[in-house]
């Protein structure tokens, strides 16, 4: 590992413990990292010079010297983070906590371009840049989709016919802000690293469901591979099952995704469903919409039962639209996974983030950006200026 590197992991570090409790002393911080107290006195007072956190100073009772304690700064600087979906743009101001200062959603008109999707999405930051006076730190963007070696977004699955979307050098330039991209379930399981279950459990899977099922999973803190928001529903639960857009046949998203929920329980009791918590609430009344559902979630338990055994992975936490999961099938699914596991026991949580974790994801990356220094205090400008702060990926 490269010397840059563990410096950035060391930032990230130490603004995470900073994060996790109101006041800290640098001596306190160098015991809880391992680190020397030079190098916290280092990286203390570049997140100072950052403006990222304060210092304020008490007497010492034991020496009657004066001594510091260190909080983040409750006037450091916000970003911005917007996901980008087939209905709209959707997204809010978040702070270095990733507590939402206000959220803001935007509809498409029933036809749009690449050019007249990225003005609205501009338009869209301009607006919630103007509503905060405070300095921005910079803005995420998230999407169903991949993300190329630009920062470009691609693959974009029921997108207008739009294949690319050019958003990074676009808004950079007319933002004078850095732009983060990330594919929407990296982004959430970063949100759920830093601010969420992560906090308290190092290792876990973080589910992902909508029309199409993502997975991401954890261990020590860190994301492994590259998440895919679709790959996992495409894992095989029954080779004659039924037929899947992909080509092949008993696909995972066919029996438990949004769109086969709302389908398989409107065939069964006459209704048309509009939001998935609609079907599940149904199905808790009617016995044939109840199997359904149930049948869905055997098929979720096995393939999360295949996951757990290869990694070693038990604690899973439901996002977005799982979070309207009632609480019985919650606690079905939990029994089922641990059936298969045998002497090892499931155990299913909720993100603290609901159906708003695609842009708490999205705010996630810069916030994890500014943290490891990627982000960071440009001294060519001034302090008071919401420009301060510049992507050293494209400071070269």
């Amino acid at each position: 590992m490269d010397t840059a590197h563990i410096r950035s992991a060391n930032r990230a570090n130490l603004m995470r413990l900073l994060l996790s409790r109101q006041a800290v002393t640098r001596t306190s911080l160098a015991r809880a990292t391992g680190l020397t107290r030079m190098t916290v006195g280092t990286i203390v007072e570049e997140l100072k010079a950052a403006g990222l956190i304060s210092e304020l100073t008490r007497r010492n009772v034991a020496t009657g010297r004066p001594s510091g304690l260190l909080r983040v700064d409750p006037h450091s600087p916000v970003v911005c983070g917007v996901f980008v979906s087939p209905e709209g743009l959707h997204g809010g101001v978040a702070d270095f906590g990733l507590r939402l200062l206000g959220v803001r959603r935007l509809l498409w008109e029933e036809q749009e371009t690449a050019a007249s999707v990225i003005l609205k999405l501009t338009r869209f930051v301009e607006d919630c840049r103007a509503r905060y006076q405070r300095p921005f730190a910079g803005v995420g963007i998230a999407a169903d989709a991949q993300v190329d070696s630009s920062g470009d977004l691609v693959e974009l699955p029921d997108f207008f016919g739009i294949d690319r979307l050019a958003v990074v050098d676009h808004l950079t330039s007319q933002l004078s802000l850095p732009v983060i991209t990330t594919e929407s379930l990296g982004g959430t399981a970063l949100a759920e690293v830093t601010y969420g279950i992560g906090t308290r459990l190092p290792s876990f899977g973080a589910i992902s469901l909508f029309d199409r099922i993502g997975l991401a999973l954890v261990q020590d803190g860190e994301l492994v591979g590259t998440p895919r928001v679709d790959g996992f529903g495409h894992v095989t639960v029954d080779r004659l099952g039924r037929a899947c857009r992909c080509g092949n046949r008993g696909c995972l998203e066919e029996y438990i995704g949004n769109r086969a929920i709302m389908g398989l329980v409107s065939a069964v009791t006459g209704e048309h469903y509009h939001r998935v918590e609609q079907a599940y609430a149904a199905a808790q009344h009617n016995a044939h919409a109840r199997a359904v559902v149930l049948d869905g979630l055997d098929a979720l338990a096995t393939a999360l039962a295949g996951i757990s055994t290869t990694t070693g992975i038990t604690d899973y936490v439901l996002q977005h639209d799982g979070t309207h999961l009632p609480q019985e099938f919650v606690a079905f699914l939990e029994s089922r996974i641990s059936a298969r596991l045998g002497s090892e026991e499931a155990r299913l949580h909720m993100s603290a983030f609901g159906d708003g974790a695609n842009y708490h994801g999205a705010a996630a990356a810069v916030l994890a950006a500014v943290m490891t220094g990627e982000i960071g205090l440009n001294p060519t400008q001034e302090e008071s200026s919401d420009s301060r702060f510049v992507s050293h990926r494209d400071a070269g």
